[in-house]
């Protein structure tokens, strides 16, 4: 496989096809095999694999790195685990579907609804992370646990499944539906840390100034994700040009292994830095039926829901909104 061997769009089916991405497509109706020896031979989705591939095996090691001084078996620190485990698991289902994105018209409509699966894991692992680390003490909002944990879970159910239906309906809006989908729960996970950045300014306290620019440059980085993933640019201002380097997905990438990685960060500082403060009620303790049992719904419906798309698609019911028409040189 070089090069050389890569394809014009005009010769595959449309359905395989990136928006303004003209050239550097790999053959489809591939086997497995080739796929993954795609992942060592340049095209325009190599990037793609290698930008959230890597950070996952960075994030591991940092994870392993921090068991020598962390107590992962004290409940305290469920919370990080959970959000770890979500990040590593979408980074690495990022990765298997672009890689395995040019095995079928099949493959590939379930391989991407599993990344987006893998997108809700990281989402309930942020709701509870920042939910136990970053909420402000004694807000009225925050008393009522059981709500926003139950209230958390269902959203990112419903992300799973709108993203997921976004690969069969609304063709135009699809981009626009796929973004959407984890607004509510991106701001879900936030909302503890901006009320207490409210109290911080009005009040003066729980104010943890060391932490706030990282907060800040992991904010600044969803704002990037979202621009270039809705934008298309610059590959829409100039198709053909930014085929294999640069082009809105792979920074959409790269700005999500860095928010990342700084929200892994901000969650390990700041419950160091409140540990105390934040174990004085019992009440607020994490455990396990407030931690892992919610990922584990999100995780055993969200599969759910792909597996039973998966199967509509294999069956022919469910078909991809951009057709499957094959245009020839």
């Amino acid at each position: 496989m070089t090069k050389d061997s890569l394809l014009h769009r005009d010769a595959i089916s449309r359905v395989f096809w990136e928006p303004y991405i003209i050239t550097g497509y790999r053959k489809t109706n591939t086997s497995f095999w080739e796929c993954v020896k795609y992942t060592c031979v340049m095209h325009n989705d190599v990037g793609n694999f290698w930008s959230h591939f890597i950070p996952v095996i960075l994030w591991l090691i940092w994870l392993w790195r921090l068991s020598d001084s962390l107590d992962f078996s004290d409940p305290f620190w469920y919370p990080l685990v959970c959000i770890w485990i979500g990040g590593c698991s979408y980074a690495l289902c990022s990765s298997i579907a672009h890689a395995l994105a040019c095995k079928s018209l099949e493959t590939r409509q379930i391989a991407f609804m599993i990344d987006y699966q893998g997108i809700s894991l990281y989402s309930i692992g942020g709701c509870i992370g920042y939910y136990f680390y970053e909420r402000p003490l004694d807000n009225v909002l925050y008393q009522y646990k059981w709500t926003l944990i139950i209230a958390y879970v269902v959203i990112c159910c419903i992300a799973t499944l709108q993203c997921s239906l976004s690969r069969f309906f609304w063709e135009k809006q699809r981009y626009l539906m796929r973004a959407g989908s984890y607004v509510l729960p991106y701001n879900a996970a936030l909302m503890p840390f901006f009320l207490r950045m409210f109290t911080c300014i009005w009040t003066g306290e729980q104010c943890i100034t060391e932490t706030l620019p990282y907060h800040l440059m992991a904010f600044s980085s969803s704002l990037i994700m979202i621009f270039f993933f809705v934008s298309k640019l610059p590959e829409k201002k100039f198709p053909g040009k930014f085929d294999f380097f640069f082009h809105s997905h792979q920074i959409f990438h790269i700005a999500a292994a860095i928010m990342t990685s700084l929200q892994f960060y901000v969650n390990y500082r700041d419950a160091n830095i409140r540990h105390n403060m934040l174990t004085m009620d019992p009440y607020y303790i994490p455990d396990v039926y407030t931690t892992f049992i919610p990922f584990l719904i999100v995780t055993i419906v969200g599969f759910s829901i792909v597996a039973i798309l998966g199967f509509l698609v294999m069956k022919g019911i469910l078909r991809s909104n951009k057709g499957e028409r094959v245009k020839t040189r």
